[in-house]
């Protein structure tokens, strides 16, 4: 099964989303076949994708969760600004903040799952909400534009206080995500 590792969000943070997806869809005329919106009641923060793993790998990669967030307290980030990802726009999304806890979460993340066989991501952790997947180079022309003329939206504080492990299922009406694991962060300080 495919499964990646995120912190979940709000209603009230999906609620935000939803109302800067319906603004871009508006103002840009943009077909459902040139871009893929993310539903907002599947939009997440991944941490870390995994990829397949195997229903045999499943009970260590969950311990493997359990294990690397145990020294983690809950702390909160600001999710803000947007962007885009590629030239023209491939990804449409909204930034989080690069909080350090957050970062050593996702370094801790890395190390945890290597040795059973999950490599650590080449490319820095860039934390972001996806908006929508670009499907034409004229729709990316269109959103580039576009993200750059819209004020730069600020959703608040996202607390974070629990991980969660989800495997997702591809269907024709687009991914069904479901946690298999959820972490709960400690009240403990790193390195206390």
């Amino acid at each position: 099964m495919r499964c990646f590792i995120a912190v979940d969000l709000d209603e009230s943070i999906r609620l935000h989303l939803k109302r800067i997806q319906y603004t871009l869809q508006e103002r840009s005329g943009i077909k459902t076949s040139d871009a893929k919106w993310v539903r907002p009641d599947s939009i997440h923060l991944t941490i870390k994708f995994l990829g397949e793993v195997r229903d045999s790998v499943l009970p260590e990669a969950c311990s493997v969760l359990e294990k690397s967030v145990a020294d983690y307290s809950p702390f909160s980030i600001a999710l803000a600004g947007i962007g885009t990802f590629g030239s023209p726009a491939r990804i449409v999304w909204v930034g989080a903040q690069d909080h350090p806890t957050l970062i050593g979460l996702q370094k801790e993340l890395d190390k945890g799952f290597e040795p059973l066989g999950f490599l650590p991501e080449s490319r820095s952790f860039s934390p972001h909400l996806t908006l929508c997947r670009v499907r034409s180079r004229s729709a990316g022309l269109k959103l580039s534009n576009l993200v750059q003329e819209i004020p730069s939206p600020n959703l608040g504080l996202l607390s974070v206080d629990s991980v969660c492990l989800y495997k997702s299922e591809l269907t024709k009406t687009g991914p069904i995500y479901t946690v298999v694991s959820k972490a709960v962060l400690s009240e403990r300080q790193r390195g206390a």
